[in-house]
């Protein structure tokens, strides 16, 4: 059904890290280069992939 794929979709688009290990990746990761460090606004693994798509694909770090 067409609203479980919206669910579904609007959650893992909110979800960010639970366990306090999770949020530690997430920051070690995020401070690891001077675009990530700049940047307050990484919240969620999509925020994740966000940076890491801008650094991959020749964003300036």
């Amino acid at each position: 059904q067409a609203y479980e794929i919206a669910a579904f979709s609007a959650f893992h688009e909110q979800r960010a890290p639970s366990a306090p290990g999770g949020r530690a990746k997430v920051s070690e990761y995020q401070s690891s280069t001077p675009a990530g460090a700049k940047r307050e606004d990484i919240i969620t693994w999509f925020d994740v992939l966000d940076l890491d798509d801008h650094q991959s694909f020749g964003g300036k770090v």
